[in-house]
């Protein structure tokens, strides 16, 4: 969608688009306005069409796909500085299976608790919230076992949980982004050799994660778990990190620190340590 025209007041379709448990977003690129902030794909409603009549159409002139519209989810109006725009939003599911790009930039099919990341557009962001409060919410994190030494130990089974939404300050978004690209030495082992590679199995850890005012280093959904690699300096930031993680826990987290040396020295004891600490939040489910 590309609303250009100043002082206007648009309507636009928009649709969340899921499948296997992802949502699609879509990158305008650089030559529309709002470059290269990110959307829910549709557009703008003819004369006479209905919401829903308009994201069909806009989808296949847009990806050349076509959907099958479903749950509309609340209207939300914002003003920019040259147009007002109100957005009808639908939760939508592909009827196609190929995606081509003839406006966006990029495309990106993300779990729902990673949509924040993201940088979107202004007005996406009220729907953004309204969709991730639409999930069921589930609390407790259950989930099989863990056990053993990665590779070849075995692992953990089981079906994966949604989460709640977590406030988080977006201006921490390209801090955490640049961090990603920067690890330290310890966080991109136990990246490397412990949480990337999915030794946890269906348990799936982010890297980087702004909640609240802070970016924890890895972060579960599933679990609520945050994991956390302190610096060799980290007795000068004691305070510092006490006050970080009693918000992270009233947020309902379970909050693990390791150190460099633990990371760099013993991984298999912190990767026992996970097993431990895992095991003990899903015997809060038995």
């Amino acid at each position: 969608m590309n609303p250009t025209s100043p002082s206007k007041h648009i309507h636009v379709a928009c649709a969340l688009i899921e499948r296997d448990g992802l949502v699609l977003a879509a990158q305008r690129s650089a030559a529309m306005n709002l470059p290269l902030k990110w959307e829910f794909p549709g557009g703008k409603l003819e004369a006479g069409e209905s919401a829903e009549e308009c994201l069909q159409r806009e989808l296949v002139e847009e990806m050349g796909v076509t959907i099958a519209v479903g749950q509309p989810l609340p209207l939300h109006t914002h003003s920019y500085e040259t147009f007002t725009v109100t957005l009808y939003p639908f939760i939508c599911t592909m009827t196609s299976q190929t995606i081509t790009l003839h406006e966006h930039a990029a495309i990106a099919w993300l779990p729902p608790e990673e949509l924040q990341t993201l940088d979107w557009a202004e007005a996406d962001w009220p729907v953004i919230r309204e969709y991730l409060a639409s999930k069921p919410l589930q609390t407790s994190p259950c989930q099989g076992r863990l056990i053993g030494f990665p590779p070849d130990k075995g692992g953990l089974r089981g079906v994966g949980l949604s989460s709640a939404f977590l406030p988080y300050n977006n201006t921490l978004t390209q801090l955490a982004r640049e961090n990603r690209k920067n690890p330290t030495p310890a966080e991109s082992r136990i990246w490397h050799q412990v949480l990337r590679m999915r030794y946890f199995e269906n348990y799936k850890f982010l890297r980087q994660k702004p909640i609240d005012n802070y970016i924890v280093d890895f972060y579960c959904s599933e679990l609520r778990l945050v994991i956390e690699i302190d610096g060799d300096s980290h007795a000068e930031a004691v305070e510092y990190d006490a006050v970080r993680t009693s918000v992270l826990e009233a947020l309902g987290l379970t909050v693990v620190r390791y150190t460099n040396h633990d990371i760099m020295h013993n991984l298999e004891s912190v990767y026992e340590d996970l097993c431990r600490v895992t095991d003990t939040l899903q015997g809060a489910c038995l």
